[in-house]
């Protein structure tokens, strides 16, 4: 019986096929993916649609391919296994997923629910995972936060790590679940081997989100260079200027902090922290210059809610010069503008002599109404001002 080339080689990549293929075996069937034979074409899709999450990395390659017909295919597979549709998924379930890929928010909300009610996380985590809009994808995620933490518990008992640190990996889209994800990694033993697994993602196929979360898991495994340098790459100016702080590399939190600072122009803390940045990294000159700015008065910010009880302007001017060890220099800054806070800052430090001569008390004093409606009101007190 005369068999076709083209069906022999079919026959062969339908016989090789393996619950765990090999690296090669991948790459042979992604070179298949162009072959002239449409036959040997669609049998290799077949293998690598069955092959799963192993072959992604190699698709994710092919889709960059001069070769339409590859770059087509290995996009179309590449599509639908990182949302966890397989050959052998129930339809009811690939009708859940393409909800969540092709709906509306509400939907794909809906999808979400439904699939945690039937226990699919191994497709939830996937879902996650392909959205590409990173505020979608958090605000998703938090709606699956609760239902998370009732997995996990038994997923621990049962001594189920690599699903509980899946599921971790999954809420950790803010602070407090990132937290939980390095808590988990250390007490197990697997923050290293995580940090060193994200690190080789972020340098092959670098995901700017991931660059954060590369950051705060090596400062967690003590590692503050790399952690440094991660967050010099990623999108937040705060989270890196605290690590250089706790660092105490004060000349770069210094320069990080002068970005900020003009970035927020109107912003009086951003000015204060440069002012007491500059001072740490031996800046005088710095020093000096982010206090004059401290001296001028803010601009009115229309949506700021109104302070029950306002400030002076010259109060983040004094309370930097406070910060920075001025304390003198900070009571003459308040005497004209704020006296009363002077007054208390005379008082702390036991300087009764000015107290005295602030309050006008002389040893001919009379202490009579003239006197008390001399001193200087606090702003908001009411009874001072209602003398």
């Amino acid at each position: 019986m005369h068999v076709a080339s083209g069906s022999l080689v079919v026959l062969a990549l339908l016989l090789g096929q393996a619950a765990n293929p090999a690296a090669e075996q991948i790459a042979g069937w992604v070179k298949q993916l162009g072959d002239d034979d449409f036959a040997v074409r669609q049998a290799a899709s077949d293998a690598l649609w069955q092959a799963g999450a192993a072959a992604i990395p190699a698709l994710a390659e092919a889709v960059r391919s001069p070769d339409a017909e590859t770059a087509y295919r290995a996009k179309a597979l590449l599509d639908k296994v990182r949302v966890g549709i397989r050959p052998n998924t129930p339809p009811e379930l690939a009708a859940l997923i393409d909800q969540f890929r092709f709906g509306s928010d509400s939907a794909q909300r809906t999808a979400l629910a439904e699939l945690r009610t039937k226990g699919q996380w191994p497709i939830v985590l996937a879902l996650l995972r392909s959205e590409a809009n990173l505020d979608r994808r958090r605000t998703l995620a938090q709606a699956v936060a609760p239902d998370a933490g009732k997995v996990i518990r038994p997923l621990l008992e049962k001594g189920q790590l690599d699903d509980a640190q899946a599921i971790l990996e999954l809420t950790a889209v803010q602070d407090p679940g990132q937290i939980q994800l390095n808590t988990f990694l250390l007490l197990t033993g697997r923050l290293e081997s995580a940090v060193a697994e994200l690190a080789r993602q972020q340098a092959t196929s670098p995901q700017p989100e991931d660059w954060r979360r590369l950051a705060l898991m090596s400062r967690a495994a003590g590692n503050m260079p790399a952690a440094i340098a991660a967050a010099e790459k990623s999108s937040d100016k705060y989270l890196l200027l605290n690590l250089l702080s706790e660092a105490r590399d004060w000349p770069r939190a210094a320069a990080v902090m002068v970005e900020l600072a003009q970035a927020n122009p109107t912003a009086t803390d951003h000015a204060a922290f440069l002012a007491t940045f500059q001072r740490l990294a031996e800046n005088p000159a710095g020093y000096a210059e982010a206090l004059k700015t401290l001296q001028r008065p803010p601009a009115p910010d229309p949506f700021a809610p109104a302070p029950a009880v306002p400030l002076p302007t010259s109060w983040a001017y004094a309370e930097t010069l406070l910060i920075n060890e001025q304390p003198t220099e900070a009571i003459i800054a308040l005497l004209d503008s704020a006296p009363e806070r002077a007054a208390m800052l005379l008082r702390q430090r036991h300087q009764v002599d000015r107290l005295l001569e602030l309050a006008k008390v002389k040893n001919d004093a009379a202490f009579d109404g003239a006197w008390l409606a001399s001193l200087p009101a606090a702003p908001g007190d009411a009874r001072l001002q209602a003398r």
